[in-house]
């Protein structure tokens, strides 16, 4: 958490120097920072078309946080997400949906949504394989 502090009027450096420090001081022992969600959270799990592996986990492009009192518990928050890309190739950064944190089914915030590894395109050697594990188990 980060706070900046302005302190107008005082006659002298000493004077803005002791309001500076009460200020951070009582924001620091009064709110703290709460993380809902990390970059190193997986949120879930997408298919991916004609990629080597047929899964892969998601991640969000940024923490997702919200400031609270120090006595106050955090909110419990729906995850609702949209996937927008899913084929291969997929690298860590691109953007292949959106993640809707909903409070009470209001969207309060949107993050951007990746693949927590890189997936390579499938060659004909992969699919023919997987096709042939599919049909050999009956499915």
């Amino acid at each position: 958490m980060r706070l900046i502090s302005v302190v107008m009027g005082e006659d002298t450096s000493a004077n803005r120097s002791t309001d500076t420090v009460n200020l951070l001081n009582y924001g620091f022992n009064s709110y703290k920072l709460n993380k809902i969600v990390t970059t190193d959270d997986n949120v879930g799990k997408m298919k991916v078309n004609r990629g080597k592996q047929e899964n892969v986990n998601l991640q969000v492009t940024q923490d997702v946080t919200e400031l609270l009192k120090v006595n106050e518990k955090s909110k419990k928050y729906i995850f609702e997400t949209k996937i927008t890309n899913h084929n291969a190739p997929l690298k860590i950064g691109d953007k292949v949906g959106i993640l809707y944190i909903k409070d009470q089914n209001k969207v309060i915030k949107t993050v951007d949504l990746t693949v927590l590894e890189n997936v390579e395109k499938a060659n004909l050697g992969n699919l023919y394989l997987r096709n042939l594990k599919l049909a050999l188990a009956g499915n």
